[in-house]
């Protein structure tokens, strides 16, 4: 819903000389078109970014330095965190992200 709110804010801000503020927005299918294009173009970047985040939290956890986080510590995250992950273990085994070796 950010990623969405954030494009939409910009379009409306780029178009502010032609938008009475003080009338609803209506968008013309062109222009929802020309809205949902320019999402399209820019989202990469910004999953990109969430992508780089979560990875620096998960480094952050692992403070050995092997590219591991033990499960305990990965489910331990206080709500509060900004990634709490849920995943369970037989998904994470499912999709080879689980270390069982000793």
């Amino acid at each position: 819903v950010e990623f969405e709110e954030d494009a939409l804010n910009t379009f409306n801000y780029l178009q502010r000389d032609t938008i009475n503020p003080f009338m609803p927005v209506v968008y013309s299918f062109q222009v929802a078109s020309q809205i949902v294009r320019s999402m399209a173009r820019t989202y990469g970047q910004w999953q990109n970014s969430e992508c780089r985040q979560m990875a620096a939290e998960l480094r952050s956890l692992d403070l050995m330095g092997a590219g591991r986080v033990s499960l305990d510590k990965l489910y331990s995250l206080p709500m509060s965190a900004t990634y709490v992950f849920h995943e369970s273990t037989e998904y994470l085994r499912l999709i080879g992200a689980l270390d069982e070796g000793g």
